[in-house]
């Protein structure tokens, strides 16, 4: 779980809960329940209400103007290096 904390401090939560999707699809459910447990811990230690969902990140960058779409071009890359990172 630690170094799913560690991902959403270098990586973004953005990038962690696009990664806990890509899991629930094929069923990794050990996986998410580590991944979900991780940012639930970050936002307990660190005050903050972070999205626990893909979906969740989306809506609250609707808020935002364009600024982040730049963000949203590197998940595919952060993703990889998570999975690298975890493994």
């Amino acid at each position: 779980m630690k170094r799913y904390e560690d991902c959403i401090i270098k990586y973004g939560v953005i990038s962690v809960c696009y990664l806990l999707k890509e899991y629930e699809k094929i069923e990794k459910y050990e996986e998410c329940h580590i991944i979900l447990s991780a940012i639930q811990d970050h936002n307990s230690i660190t005050s903050q209400n972070l999205p626990t969902t893909y979906e969740g990140c989306m809506k609250l960058l609707e808020s935002y103007d364009s600024e982040y779409e730049f963000m949203l071009k590197e998940v595919p890359d952060d993703v990889i290096e998570i999975r690298k990172y975890v493994n």
